[in-house]
Protein backbone atom coordinates (compact mmCIF):
# COMPACT_ATOMS: atom_id res chain seq x y z
CA UNK A 1 0.00 0.00 0.00
CA UNK A 2 1.28 3.81 -0.36
CA UNK A 3 1.97 5.78 2.61
CA UNK A 4 1.92 9.27 2.38
CA UNK A 5 4.54 10.19 5.15
CA UNK A 6 6.33 6.91 6.20
CA UNK A 7 8.02 9.22 9.13
CA UNK A 8 4.83 10.19 10.78
CA UNK A 9 5.31 8.58 14.26
CA UNK A 10 2.84 6.03 15.31
CA UNK A 11 0.41 8.00 17.88
CA UNK A 12 -0.45 5.30 21.15
CA UNK A 13 -2.19 6.23 24.38
CA UNK A 14 0.66 7.61 27.50
CA UNK A 15 0.09 4.20 29.20
CA UNK A 16 -2.13 1.13 29.01
CA UNK A 17 -2.99 -1.25 31.56
CA UNK A 18 -5.17 -4.27 30.51
CA UNK A 19 -6.44 -7.06 32.23
CA UNK A 20 -9.72 -8.45 34.28
CA UNK A 21 -10.38 -6.59 37.38
CA UNK A 22 -7.74 -4.00 36.31
CA UNK A 23 -10.04 -1.03 36.65
CA UNK A 24 -10.26 -1.69 40.53
CA UNK A 25 -6.90 -2.20 40.92
CA UNK A 26 -5.51 0.95 39.44
CA UNK A 27 -8.19 3.65 38.51
CA UNK A 28 -7.66 5.43 42.29
CA UNK A 29 -3.85 5.55 41.67
CA UNK A 30 -3.96 6.64 38.06
CA UNK A 31 -6.90 9.64 39.24
CA UNK A 32 -4.86 10.71 41.79
CA UNK A 33 -1.50 11.88 39.60
CA UNK A 34 -3.89 14.57 37.52
CA UNK A 35 -5.29 16.82 40.31
CA UNK A 36 -7.91 17.09 42.57
CA UNK A 37 -11.23 17.87 40.34
CA UNK A 38 -11.88 15.25 37.60
CA UNK A 39 -14.75 15.53 35.11
CA UNK A 40 -16.52 12.20 34.61
CA UNK A 41 -18.15 11.25 31.25
CA UNK A 42 -20.73 8.08 31.58
CA UNK A 43 -22.95 6.13 30.19
CA UNK A 44 -26.24 4.54 31.00
CA UNK A 45 -27.29 1.67 32.64
CA UNK A 46 -23.69 -0.21 32.19
CA UNK A 47 -21.76 2.69 34.51
CA UNK A 48 -19.66 1.38 37.00
CA UNK A 49 -21.07 3.99 39.18
CA UNK A 50 -19.29 2.47 42.95
CA UNK A 51 -15.74 2.16 40.84
CA UNK A 52 -15.61 5.19 40.48
CA UNK A 53 -16.86 6.46 43.13
CA UNK A 54 -14.24 4.31 45.41
CA UNK A 55 -11.52 5.20 43.06
CA UNK A 56 -12.14 8.45 43.36
CA UNK A 57 -12.80 8.50 47.25
CA UNK A 58 -9.00 6.66 47.49
CA UNK A 59 -7.16 9.08 45.19
CA UNK A 60 -9.12 11.99 47.52
CA UNK A 61 -10.03 13.31 43.96
CA UNK A 62 -13.40 15.17 43.66
CA UNK A 63 -15.67 13.98 40.75
CA UNK A 64 -17.45 16.32 38.71
CA UNK A 65 -20.18 14.39 36.14
CA UNK A 66 -21.13 15.47 33.52
CA UNK A 67 -24.62 15.03 31.92
CA UNK A 68 -24.94 10.96 30.69
CA UNK A 69 -24.46 10.27 27.16
CA UNK A 70 -27.10 8.42 26.28
CA UNK A 71 -26.84 8.69 22.40
CA UNK A 72 -24.23 9.21 19.61
CA UNK A 73 -22.83 12.55 20.84
CA UNK A 74 -24.27 16.01 19.37
CA UNK A 75 -23.15 18.68 19.21
CA UNK A 76 -25.46 20.48 21.44
CA UNK A 77 -24.27 17.71 24.30
CA UNK A 78 -20.54 18.42 23.67
CA UNK A 79 -21.20 22.33 24.12
CA UNK A 80 -23.15 21.43 27.51
CA UNK A 81 -20.12 19.09 28.52
CA UNK A 82 -17.75 21.92 28.12
CA UNK A 83 -19.39 24.43 29.78
CA UNK A 84 -19.80 22.39 32.93
CA UNK A 85 -16.54 21.47 33.45
CA UNK A 86 -14.95 24.60 32.46
CA UNK A 87 -16.96 26.22 35.08
CA UNK A 88 -16.30 23.78 37.19
CA UNK A 89 -12.22 23.80 36.64
CA UNK A 90 -12.06 20.81 36.19
CA UNK A 91 -7.79 19.50 35.80
CA UNK A 92 -8.81 16.05 34.06
CA UNK A 93 -11.72 13.95 32.06
CA UNK A 94 -12.11 10.72 33.05
CA UNK A 95 -14.47 8.63 30.39
CA UNK A 96 -15.83 5.49 31.26
CA UNK A 97 -18.56 3.78 28.86
CA UNK A 98 -19.00 3.13 25.05
CA UNK A 99 -17.58 5.11 21.99
CA UNK A 100 -20.25 7.71 22.20
CA UNK A 101 -19.10 8.42 25.90
CA UNK A 102 -15.29 8.36 25.32
CA UNK A 103 -15.30 10.61 22.10
CA UNK A 104 -17.76 13.16 24.58
CA UNK A 105 -14.75 12.76 27.21
CA UNK A 106 -12.03 13.73 24.46
CA UNK A 107 -13.86 16.64 23.19
CA UNK A 108 -14.50 17.88 26.70
CA UNK A 109 -10.81 17.61 27.49
CA UNK A 110 -9.87 19.18 24.22
CA UNK A 111 -12.65 22.31 24.54
CA UNK A 112 -12.44 22.83 27.84
CA UNK A 113 -8.51 23.75 28.16
CA UNK A 114 -9.23 26.32 24.98
CA UNK A 115 -8.50 30.19 26.23
CA UNK A 116 -12.56 30.51 25.37
CA UNK A 117 -15.53 29.04 24.80
CA UNK A 118 -16.31 28.53 21.19
CA UNK A 119 -19.20 25.87 20.01
CA UNK A 120 -17.46 22.42 18.87
CA UNK A 121 -19.20 23.11 15.64
CA UNK A 122 -16.15 25.29 15.18
CA UNK A 123 -13.58 22.37 15.56
CA UNK A 124 -15.19 20.26 13.30
CA UNK A 125 -13.73 18.90 9.63
CA UNK A 126 -15.49 20.17 6.80
CA UNK A 127 -18.60 22.11 8.97
CA UNK A 128 -17.07 25.02 11.00
CA UNK A 129 -14.30 27.36 10.44
CA UNK A 130 -11.56 25.51 10.80
CA UNK A 131 -10.49 26.57 13.92
CA UNK A 132 -7.89 24.71 15.49
CA UNK A 133 -6.78 23.88 19.46
CA UNK A 134 -4.31 26.31 20.20
CA UNK A 135 -3.93 24.54 24.07
CA UNK A 136 -2.96 21.48 25.02
CA UNK A 137 -6.36 19.17 26.19
CA UNK A 138 -6.43 18.61 29.17
CA UNK A 139 -5.51 15.06 30.36
CA UNK A 140 -7.69 12.45 29.13
CA UNK A 141 -8.55 9.09 31.10
CA UNK A 142 -10.89 6.47 29.01
CA UNK A 143 -12.09 3.18 30.08
CA UNK A 144 -14.00 1.97 27.49
CA UNK A 145 -16.95 -0.57 28.46
CA UNK A 146 -17.72 -1.73 25.01
CA UNK A 147 -15.44 -3.63 22.70
CA UNK A 148 -15.83 -1.53 18.91
CA UNK A 149 -15.16 1.43 18.05
CA UNK A 150 -11.44 1.68 19.73
CA UNK A 151 -12.24 5.48 20.54
CA UNK A 152 -9.71 5.11 23.77
CA UNK A 153 -7.04 4.69 20.87
CA UNK A 154 -7.86 7.53 18.85
CA UNK A 155 -7.11 11.50 18.02
CA UNK A 156 -10.69 12.05 17.19
CA UNK A 157 -13.85 12.72 18.58
CA UNK A 158 -17.15 12.23 16.19
CA UNK A 159 -19.68 14.65 16.63
CA UNK A 160 -23.11 14.71 14.92
CA UNK A 161 -26.11 17.13 14.08
CA UNK A 162 -29.21 15.60 13.47
CA UNK A 163 -30.61 18.81 12.99
CA UNK A 164 -27.81 19.69 9.77
CA UNK A 165 -26.79 16.32 8.63
CA UNK A 166 -23.51 16.26 9.40
CA UNK A 167 -21.03 13.44 11.42
CA UNK A 168 -18.01 14.82 11.32
CA UNK A 169 -14.70 15.16 13.56
CA UNK A 170 -12.75 17.01 15.99
CA UNK A 171 -9.51 16.08 15.16
CA UNK A 172 -5.40 16.55 16.61
CA UNK A 173 -2.85 14.23 17.52
CA UNK A 174 -2.86 15.99 21.05
CA UNK A 175 -6.10 14.47 21.76
CA UNK A 176 -4.54 10.98 22.71
CA UNK A 177 -5.16 9.76 25.80
CA UNK A 178 -2.73 9.98 28.80
CA UNK A 179 -4.62 6.88 30.45
CA UNK A 180 -6.10 3.69 28.81
CA UNK A 181 -7.61 1.21 31.12
CA UNK A 182 -8.62 -2.06 29.00
CA UNK A 183 -10.79 -4.07 31.59
CA UNK A 184 -13.05 -7.38 30.00
CA UNK A 185 -15.21 -7.53 32.94
CA UNK A 186 -16.81 -4.01 32.00
CA UNK A 187 -17.70 -5.97 28.58
CA UNK A 188 -19.62 -8.19 29.97
CA UNK A 189 -22.95 -6.96 30.44
CA UNK A 190 -23.01 -5.85 26.88
CA UNK A 191 -26.07 -7.32 25.49
CA UNK A 192 -25.66 -9.58 22.44
CA UNK A 193 -26.91 -7.20 19.71
CA UNK A 194 -24.87 -4.82 20.85
CA UNK A 195 -21.77 -7.11 21.08
CA UNK A 196 -22.40 -8.16 17.60
CA UNK A 197 -22.80 -4.43 16.54
CA UNK A 198 -19.87 -2.63 18.58
CA UNK A 199 -17.81 -5.95 17.44
CA UNK A 200 -18.12 -5.47 13.77
CA UNK A 201 -17.40 -2.06 14.21
CA UNK A 202 -13.77 -3.31 15.47
CA UNK A 203 -13.44 -5.41 12.68
CA UNK A 204 -14.20 -3.00 10.00
CA UNK A 205 -11.56 -0.69 11.28
CA UNK A 206 -9.50 -3.87 11.11
CA UNK A 207 -10.22 -4.58 7.60
CA UNK A 208 -10.16 -0.76 6.34
CA UNK A 209 -6.61 0.17 8.19
CA UNK A 210 -5.12 -2.70 6.26
CA UNK A 211 -5.89 -1.61 2.86
CA UNK A 212 -5.97 1.80 3.90
CA UNK A 213 -3.94 4.12 0.96
CA UNK A 214 -2.22 5.42 4.19
CA UNK A 215 -1.43 1.57 5.72
CA UNK A 216 2.24 1.18 6.77
CA UNK A 217 4.33 -1.38 8.45
CA UNK A 218 3.28 -0.33 12.13
CA UNK A 219 -0.49 -0.41 11.02
CA UNK A 220 -0.07 -3.78 9.29
CA UNK A 221 0.99 -5.60 12.42
CA UNK A 222 -1.51 -4.09 14.70
CA UNK A 223 -4.26 -4.75 11.53
CA UNK A 224 -3.16 -8.75 11.28
CA UNK A 225 -3.07 -8.88 15.24
CA UNK A 226 -6.69 -7.34 15.82
CA UNK A 227 -8.10 -9.90 13.02
CA UNK A 228 -6.97 -12.54 14.39
CA UNK A 229 -8.05 -11.60 18.19
CA UNK A 230 -11.38 -11.04 16.60
CA UNK A 231 -12.49 -14.84 15.52
CA UNK A 232 -13.81 -14.61 19.14
CA UNK A 233 -16.52 -12.19 18.08
CA UNK A 234 -18.84 -15.03 17.59
CA UNK A 235 -18.30 -16.80 20.63
CA UNK A 236 -18.56 -13.09 22.82
CA UNK A 237 -21.79 -12.90 20.85
CA UNK A 238 -23.73 -15.99 21.95
CA UNK A 239 -22.22 -16.34 25.12
CA UNK A 240 -21.50 -12.70 27.18
CA UNK A 241 -19.83 -14.16 29.46
CA UNK A 242 -17.21 -16.11 27.95
CA UNK A 243 -14.44 -13.74 29.68
CA UNK A 244 -11.55 -15.25 26.92
CA UNK A 245 -14.05 -13.96 24.25
CA UNK A 246 -14.87 -10.76 25.95
CA UNK A 247 -11.02 -10.18 26.44
CA UNK A 248 -9.74 -10.94 23.00
CA UNK A 249 -12.51 -8.33 21.63
CA UNK A 250 -11.40 -5.69 24.01
CA UNK A 251 -7.86 -5.98 22.78
CA UNK A 252 -9.24 -6.37 19.18
CA UNK A 253 -11.26 -3.28 19.24
CA UNK A 254 -7.90 -1.71 20.58
CA UNK A 255 -5.89 -2.36 18.00
CA UNK A 256 -8.42 -1.08 15.45
CA UNK A 257 -8.36 1.99 17.32
CA UNK A 258 -4.73 2.22 17.10
CA UNK A 259 -4.56 1.63 13.34
CA UNK A 260 -7.54 4.14 12.57
CA UNK A 261 -5.27 6.65 14.63
CA UNK A 262 -2.71 5.94 12.21
CA UNK A 263 -3.39 4.47 9.20
CA UNK A 264 -7.34 6.21 8.92
CA UNK A 265 -10.10 4.06 7.62
CA UNK A 266 -12.18 3.81 4.14
CA UNK A 267 -15.19 3.76 2.31
CA UNK A 268 -17.57 1.54 4.48
CA UNK A 269 -16.87 4.30 7.63
CA UNK A 270 -17.56 7.06 5.06
CA UNK A 271 -20.73 5.96 4.18
CA UNK A 272 -21.32 4.62 7.82
CA UNK A 273 -21.32 8.45 8.67
CA UNK A 274 -23.57 9.35 6.06
CA UNK A 275 -26.05 7.30 7.34
CA UNK A 276 -25.67 7.87 11.17
CA UNK A 277 -25.70 11.67 10.19
CA UNK A 278 -29.61 10.93 8.68
CA UNK A 279 -30.93 8.17 10.67
CA UNK A 280 -31.10 6.93 13.71
CA UNK A 281 -28.46 3.69 13.41
CA UNK A 282 -25.51 2.38 15.69
CA UNK A 283 -22.25 3.40 14.55
CA UNK A 284 -21.36 -0.38 13.92
CA UNK A 285 -24.42 -1.82 12.31
CA UNK A 286 -24.14 1.25 9.62
CA UNK A 287 -20.50 0.30 9.64
CA UNK A 288 -21.14 -3.70 9.02
CA UNK A 289 -24.02 -3.41 6.36
CA UNK A 290 -21.67 -1.22 4.40
CA UNK A 291 -18.44 -3.87 4.65
CA UNK A 292 -19.09 -6.30 1.93
CA UNK A 293 -20.00 -3.98 -0.28
CA UNK A 294 -17.42 -1.87 -0.38
CA UNK A 295 -14.79 -4.69 -0.16
CA UNK A 296 -16.49 -6.19 -3.21
CA UNK A 297 -16.06 -2.69 -4.97
CA UNK A 298 -12.59 -2.46 -3.78
CA UNK A 299 -11.49 -5.67 -4.43
CA UNK A 300 -9.83 -4.64 -8.31
CA UNK A 301 -7.61 -2.27 -6.05
CA UNK A 302 -6.70 -5.15 -3.25
CA UNK A 303 -8.17 -8.17 -3.59
CA UNK A 304 -4.87 -9.74 -1.74
CA UNK A 305 -4.78 -7.46 0.97
CA UNK A 306 -8.61 -8.76 1.49
CA UNK A 307 -7.67 -12.21 0.90
CA UNK A 308 -5.35 -11.80 3.65
CA UNK A 309 -7.29 -9.98 6.36
CA UNK A 310 -10.30 -13.03 6.00
CA UNK A 311 -7.42 -15.35 6.42
CA UNK A 312 -6.34 -13.60 9.67
CA UNK A 313 -9.70 -13.11 10.48
CA UNK A 314 -11.52 -16.75 10.15
CA UNK A 315 -7.90 -19.16 10.13
CA UNK A 316 -9.10 -20.01 6.27
CA UNK A 317 -6.89 -19.68 2.98
CA UNK A 318 -9.63 -18.28 0.51
CA UNK A 319 -9.74 -15.78 -2.79
CA UNK A 320 -11.11 -12.38 -2.76
CA UNK A 321 -14.75 -13.87 -3.75
CA UNK A 322 -14.18 -15.95 -1.00
CA UNK A 323 -13.64 -13.52 1.33
CA UNK A 324 -16.21 -10.94 0.39
CA UNK A 325 -18.44 -14.20 0.89
CA UNK A 326 -16.79 -15.49 4.52
CA UNK A 327 -17.75 -11.56 5.95
CA UNK A 328 -20.94 -11.58 4.21
CA UNK A 329 -21.40 -15.16 6.26
CA UNK A 330 -20.37 -13.28 9.31
CA UNK A 331 -23.24 -11.17 9.37
CA UNK A 332 -25.66 -13.46 9.06
CA UNK A 333 -24.36 -15.85 11.75
CA UNK A 334 -24.45 -12.39 13.81
CA UNK A 335 -28.08 -11.20 12.40
CA UNK A 336 -27.22 -8.53 10.30
CA UNK A 337 -29.64 -7.15 8.83
CA UNK A 338 -29.92 -5.84 4.93
CA UNK A 339 -29.98 -1.75 4.62
CA UNK A 340 -33.47 -2.72 3.40
CA UNK A 341 -34.29 -4.25 6.78
CA UNK A 342 -33.99 -1.34 8.59
CA UNK A 343 -36.80 1.03 8.56
CA UNK A 344 -34.86 4.08 9.63
CA UNK A 345 -32.31 3.37 6.45
CA UNK A 346 -35.30 3.48 3.99
CA UNK A 347 -35.62 7.35 3.37
CA UNK A 348 -31.91 7.50 2.90
CA UNK A 349 -32.17 4.68 -0.05
CA UNK A 350 -34.82 6.50 -2.14
CA UNK A 351 -33.47 6.52 -5.23
CA UNK A 352 -33.81 10.60 -4.85
CA UNK A 353 -31.88 10.48 -1.51
CA UNK A 354 -29.40 8.89 -2.97
CA UNK A 355 -26.86 11.69 -4.76
CA UNK A 356 -27.39 13.78 -1.16
CA UNK A 357 -25.88 10.57 0.84
CA UNK A 358 -23.20 9.38 -1.42
CA UNK A 359 -21.98 13.54 -1.69
CA UNK A 360 -22.58 13.10 2.80
CA UNK A 361 -20.21 10.10 2.33
CA UNK A 362 -17.34 12.25 1.70
CA UNK A 363 -15.58 12.94 4.97
CA UNK A 364 -11.87 12.33 6.32
CA UNK A 365 -12.26 8.44 6.28
CA UNK A 366 -13.06 8.40 2.09
CA UNK A 367 -9.18 9.61 1.90
CA UNK A 368 -8.03 6.27 2.57
CA UNK A 369 -9.81 4.38 0.35
CA UNK A 370 -7.80 2.25 -1.60
CA UNK A 371 -9.50 3.19 -4.98
CA UNK A 372 -10.76 6.63 -5.79
CA UNK A 373 -14.76 6.32 -5.84
CA UNK A 374 -16.72 9.05 -7.83
CA UNK A 375 -20.36 10.11 -6.72
CA UNK A 376 -22.05 8.00 -9.73
CA UNK A 377 -19.61 5.11 -7.55
CA UNK A 378 -20.77 5.74 -4.91
CA UNK A 379 -24.49 5.96 -6.06
CA UNK A 380 -24.11 2.57 -7.66
CA UNK A 381 -22.88 1.02 -4.07
CA UNK A 382 -25.81 2.73 -2.46
CA UNK A 383 -28.00 1.09 -5.08
CA UNK A 384 -26.57 -2.42 -4.79
CA UNK A 385 -26.90 -1.89 -0.87
CA UNK A 386 -30.70 -1.47 -1.24
CA UNK A 387 -31.17 -3.84 -4.54
CA UNK A 388 -28.55 -6.38 -5.26
CA UNK A 389 -28.76 -10.05 -4.13
CA UNK A 390 -25.12 -10.53 -2.66
CA UNK A 391 -21.95 -8.12 -2.71
CA UNK A 392 -20.45 -10.63 -5.29
CA UNK A 393 -22.60 -9.19 -7.82
CA UNK A 394 -20.40 -6.67 -7.80
CA UNK A 395 -17.11 -8.35 -9.15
Amino acid sequence: MSVSNPGYPLLVPGETYCGAGRAAAVLGAVLGRFGARVAVARGGGSYPASLVRDAARAAGVTLVELPPQCREPEADDVDAAVALARDAGVDAVLAVGGGSVLDVGKAVAALAAQDGPAPVREFLEGVGEGRRLTRDPLPFLAVPTTAGTGSEATTNAVIASRREGYKKSLRDPRMMASVVILDADLTRSLPPHRTAWSGLDAVTQLIEAVTSRFARPATDALAWHGLRRARALPAAVHDGANRPAREAMLLAAHDSGRCLANAGLGAAHGIAAALGAHAEIPHGLACAVALPWVMAVNAPAVGARYEEAVAALTGERVDVAGAIRAVWTLLRELDIPRVSAVPALAPLFAEAALPGIAAACRGNSLRGNPRALSADDLIRLLRAMRDAEHPLTLL
